[in-house]
């Protein structure tokens, strides 16, 4: 017969249900949920899909270590330490779950401003994904992905 399901297929399981579920009960939008805040964000500032940016050097993307190449990697390393403080001050679920936290957030003429997120969390993540786009819009957009050297 069919093996019964690993508690944290369950668990994963559950958790995305409760997402989904808020999301359709608080009637966000894509570009204010957990994962598309950031992808919304660089749209709103860059003009760019923040996938430009995914595997860039030793920091951008998933995990990170090592010291940043330049200055673009940097960013993405304070963004990384930035969600790290958040978990460490208890703010929020340590990864992957704070990814799948939403906020509130609007675009104004290019301008990322963060809403009225009752939770510390909600805030601190907000603040730090305005933070990364905000440091990537000092820089050119990467034309490449330069790889980490270390």
């Amino acid at each position: 017969m069919f093996a019964r399901p690993h508690g944290l297929i369950c668990i994963i399981l559950a958790f995305t249900i409760c997402v989904v579920r808020n999301t359709a009960a608080t009637k966000l939008s894509p570009d204010v949920t957990a994962l598309w805040n950031l992808r919304g964000m660089a749209k709103c500032k860059l003009h760019l899909n923040a996938l430009a940016y995914n595997n860039y050097g030793c920091w951008c993307g998933v995990g990170g270590c090592c010291k940043p190449i330049d200055p673009i990697d940097d960013c993405c390393m304070h963004h990384d330490k930035c969600y790290e403080a958040a978990a460490a001050e208890g703010k929020c679920y340590r990864f992957p779950f704070a990814y799948f936290d939403p906020y509130a957030w609007r675009c104004d003429h290019g301008t990322i401003i963060c809403g009225d997120n009752r939770s510390p969390c909600k805030a601190a993540l907000c603040a730090c994904d305005s933070a990364v786009v905000n440091c990537w819009a000092r820089y050119h957009r990467p034309l490449g992905k330069p790889r980490c050297r270390h």
